[in-house]
């Protein structure tokens, strides 16, 4: 069921986990992770505030919840769309590209891009 579908309340109570993963049934392409954060926003009718509190939680929640997977360049996509193998390569391919940051440097980046981001508009 699409966010659209609910009823106006009930899709305020949507988890972003929950929002990120109909959003990225109905794209059927890997997204950004800032774009899942304003498709999120716009969809659930967020603050600016609202969204900044709990985007740290719902970077987490990506990476724990099995139906995601990273895809580089702080890219995601389901997991269902790839087969295992081809999700290694598309992994191998990034990291090639990539310049060696600790993943610690890496989440502080998103923190600070995501948040600067809010902050500022």
């Amino acid at each position: 069921m699409s966010p659209q579908q609910l009823p106006k309340n009930p899709q305020r109570e949507l988890s972003f986990i929950e929002a990120a993963n109909n959003i990225l049934l109905e794209k059927k392409e890997v997204t950004p992770f800032s774009e899942l954060l304003d498709t999120i926003a716009k969809q659930l009718n967020l603050t600016q505030d609202e969204v900044r509190a709990r985007m740290v939680q719902f970077y987490t929640d990506l990476n724990i919840d099995g139906r995601f997977i990273p895809l580089g360049d702080n890219r995601w996509g389901l997991r269902s769309w790839y087969p295992v193998d081809q999700v290694e390569d598309e992994m191998t391919k990034m990291k090639k590209k990539k310049n060696k940051a600790t993943k610690s440097n890496a989440m502080c980046m998103l923190v600070c891009i995501c948040t600067h981001r809010y902050v500022q508009a």
